[in-house]
C-alpha cells in the first residue's frame, strides 16, 4: 500500500485526494489545510485526516470547530509520497511579494519510504 499525502485541497487537491482514494494500492494519509475554510470542512465530512499546513494557525481550526490530525510536517513523515497540490501563490490577488514554495511556511518534501 502507498501511503499519500495532499498539500493542499482546493480545486486540484479535492481531485487529487479523490483520485488516490479509488485506487486499490493507495491510501490518503490526510490532505493539508492553511486555514479552517469550506474546503477543510469538507475533507473532514469526506473523511480525509486534516493537516494544518502552518503550525501557527491550528488555533484557527480550532476555534472553527474543526479537528486536525496534526501538522504539515506529520502528513510528510507518514506518507510515502506528497503530492503538492498549492497554487504557486495561495490566498494572493498580487505578484508583489514572492511566492512561497508550498501552501504552508516550508516546502514539502519526500522523507523516504515507510518501514
Amino acid at each position: 500500500m502507498i501511503h499519500v499525502g495532499v498539500n493542499g485541497y482546493g480545486t486540484i487537491g479535492k481531485r487529487v485526494a479523490d483520485a488516490v482514494r479509488a485506487q486499490p494500492d493507495m491510501e490518503v494519509v490526510g490532505v493539508a489545510k492553511t486555514r479552517p475554510n469550506f474546503e477543510a470542512s469538507t475533507a473532514v465530512e469526506k473523511g480525509f485526516d486534516l493537516y494544518a499546513a502552518v503550525a501557527e494557525r491550528k488555533p484557527r481550526f480550532a476555534e472553527a470547530g474543526i479537528d486536525l490530525a496534526g501538522d504539515v510536517e506529520e502528513l510528510v513523515a507518514e506518507s510515502d509520497v506528497v503530492v503538492d497540490a498549492c497554487p504557486s501563490t495561495p490566498g494572493r490577488t498580487t505578484t508583489a511579494s514572492p511566492a512561497p514554495t508550498s501552501c504552508g511556511s516550508s516546502p514539502v518534501t519526500r522523507r523516504g519510504s515507510r518501514g
